[in-house]
């Protein structure tokens, strides 16, 4: 629904299709259960990337809210 609700798993999918730095990331990072198959290397790009910084992987399975996407969005545009 494009009104729904995204988790953080997702928009890590979403950021890396739009960088396209799928995977570039470190899946050793987590445990194996811990994170998803299909989002293990996006959360590690996310993570290489500093976008993922400060959240732990159970913080990840949480909806994005509107801070988390303007905290999102602004270190999208400092990549270069």
């Amino acid at each position: 629904s494009p009104n729904g609700e995204i988790t953080k798993y997702e928009a890590a999918k979403i950021m890396c299709a739009l960088l396209g730095a799928e995977g570039e990331g470190e899946e050793s990072v987590f445990a194996e259960e811990s994170v998803p198959v299909w989002a293990r290397s996006a959360v590690g790009a996310m993570r290489s990337l500093g976008i993922f910084d400060a959240d732990s992987p159970e913080d990840l399975s949480a909806s994005v809210t509107r801070a988390d996407a303007a905290r999102y969005l602004y270190k999208l545009s400092e990549i270069k």
